[in-house]
């Protein structure tokens, strides 16, 4: 059993990590420079986003506590996982320097929901495109995962593992929560701001991703190699 600041230094990286993604933020942008209720819009996102986090972190909790229950805990496997992982993030890093930028398509054409529409429908649909970025955006949902699992295998208690599962959540969705608290702030300024950075972001945003990835990918994998 370990102590929390053992737990945090496991499931930290793995959380800036899973912030690490042009995707949500592009979706994000897009639809706060859309709706004529951005602060509606932003929250309603972000819980949707939060809920899917969350359930893929009990996910990764109960896969690790199934390893550790079935005497699997022990370090060949922890390396084996470190290994997946970062061959996965190796590749999907590599996909990223070569992939577009895409801010058009079906959800953003969901995004546009009428001025005249309730604050329940308008509620519900941003909530919805929430659940769907971060189901769908599997770099994330991955990295978090990975998170889950191993606060599972470290049997650090109840009260550890639920600090970890804050930390985990607020720094995976720093990249939304910022700009969100700056639309409370200061509204108008952040977003003439926001067109600027999405503008920046369809430019730069996967190469930054593509390049942050490989580096992970490279450590992980060399951590596994390390325990074998």
């Amino acid at each position: 059993m370990i102590d929390l600041s053992q737990l945090l230094t496991i499931v930290v990286p793995l959380s800036w990590a899973a912030a690490v993604s042009p995707v949500p933020l592009m979706i994000f942008l897009v639809m706060m420079t859309l709706t004529d209720k951005p602060r509606l819009a932003g929250v309603s996102f972000y819980l949707g986003a939060v809920l899917i986090l969350l359930f893929t972190v009990l996910i990764g909790i109960w896969l690790g506590n199934s390893l550790s229950s079935t005497g699997n805990s022990n370090t060949g496997v922890v390396a084996t996982i470190d290994l997946i992982f970062g061959a996965v993030l190796l590749l999907l890093g590599i996909r990223s320097l070569f992939e577009k930028s895409d801010t058009e398509g079906p959800v953003v054409k969901y995004m546009d929901v009428g001025s005249a529409a309730s604050t329940a429908t308008k509620f519900k649909h941003y909530f919805i495109i929430g659940v769907f970025i971060f189901f769908v955006n599997f770099s994330t949902a991955m990295l978090v995962m990975s998170a889950g699992m191993k606060i599972g295998l470290a049997d650090a208690g109840s009260y550890n593992n639920i600090i970890a599962v804050i930390v985990i959540t607020i720094i995976t969705m720093v990249i939304i929560e910022v700009p969100l608290l700056l639309f409370f702030i200061l509204p108008k300024a952040t977003k003439k701001a926001m067109v600027g950075l999405k503008g920046w972001l369809s430019k730069y945003g996967n190469i930054i991703t593509g390049v942050f990835f490989i580096i992970l990918g490279l450590i992980l994998i060399n951590s596994g190699f390390g325990q074998l």
